[in-house]
């Protein structure tokens, strides 16, 4: 229930917000931003659809709208001929009303032009007589007659400006019955090809679809080799380049570290005797003191194998030989 609560309180203070919100910014800049945020929506959306799924659904969505235009342009071809027929009723009927009121008012001037006479004579005869006008049995005097034929006459020539009306907007229909026939037409041409070229559009979106598989498949292949690991391998022939690539890194460091080493024993020795020379610093007070001989061998391609040395102070000869080993000791 306090979840409730707190849901239905942020609810009104969201709605508070975004319409004041609106108000502040107004209709327009509200409805620019919601026909933005679609557009982001719909982008976003259309970015996660294949290509090939996409252009199937583009081409079932333009294969269903052909017979939905088609079907309009006939309803309204349909209701366009309608009214043309009703109003080429109306033209036969205001033709046929003026025909009979013109009939009637020729009928009507030869009652009044005899009424006119007669009246005329009655006059000059200074005869005392009423003068009346049957028409379609109905009888009037003069003056009725006049009226009757002056009604006649606004009746002719309101059908006849019907008339005139009525064919100018059979024009206008005419035209627009050309019009909606042509874009009829050209629907269904447009319909009959797409129904034509639509197994190989079908045949192109599975090329696309088997392009795009091939060519995520080559990059997954590619990014496996250039990102494999130290040790990874795909195939026999991957392992054994491998195998040989290790040995002759590891071979090469081996040698590059076994020389280190010799060079670093030559440069512990320098070091050591350059310590012992720093080391030895002679009495300048002292007894000079003689330099010791060293002792002489000399060896030759007679002489006998190597023996021990012999102390100081005693000499070995070289058995039968002119060399001899001498020790002197001061």
């Amino acid at each position: 229930m306090c979840f409730v609560k707190h849901v239905v309180r942020y609810g009104v203070i969201a709605a508070l917000v975004g319409g004041t919100a609106a108000l502040v910014a107004g209709p327009e800049r509200v409805h620019a931003l919601i026909t933005q945020t679609r557009q982001h929506v719909n982008s976003a959306i259309d970015a996660q659809i294949d290509d090939p799924v996409a252009l199937r659904s583009q081409m079932r969505e333009l294969a269903g709208t052909y017979p939905e235009r088609i079907a309009s342009v006939q309803r309204d071809l349909a209701e366009l001929r309608s009214q043309q027929a009703q109003l080429r009723q109306e033209a036969v009927v205001s033709d046929r009303v003026v025909a009979l009121a013109n009939a009637d008012l020729d009928q009507m001037k030869g009652l009044l032009d005899k009424a006119q006479t007669t009246q005329t004579s009655l006059a000059s005869g200074n005869q005392a007589a009423i003068v009346r006008v049957v028409f379609n049995n109905e009888s009037m005097d003069v003056t009725g007659a006049y009226n009757k034929a002056r009604q006649i006459q606004q009746v002719r020539d309101a059908y006849t400006t019907r008339g005139n009306d009525i064919q100018r907007d059979l024009g206008y229909l005419t035209q627009q019955e050309e019009r909606l026939t042509k874009l009829e037409t050209q629907l269904q041409q447009e319909n009959a090809d797409f129904q034509a070229q639509l197994w190989q559009m079908d045949r192109q979106c599975d090329s696309i679809a088997r392009n795009d598989r091939l060519i995520s498949m080559m990059e997954k292949r590619q990014k496996t080799i250039d990102d494999q690991s130290r040790y990874g391998a795909n195939s026999l022939e991957q392992l054994s380049s491998r195998f040989a690539d290790i040995r002759a890194k590891q071979e090469a460091r081996l040698q590059t570290l076994g020389t280190g080493t010799t060079i670093t024993n030559y440069e512990d020795r320098a070091k050591v005797e350059l310590d012992a020379q720093r080391a030895y610093t002679p009495d300048v007070f002292s007894k000079p003191v003689a330099p010791v001989r060293p002792s002489v061998i000399e060896i030759t391609p007679d002489s006998p194998a190597p023996v021990a040395a012999p102390a100081h102070g005693t000499s070995v000869q070289a058995g039968g030989t002119s060399g001899s080993l001498a020790s002197t000791s001061h």
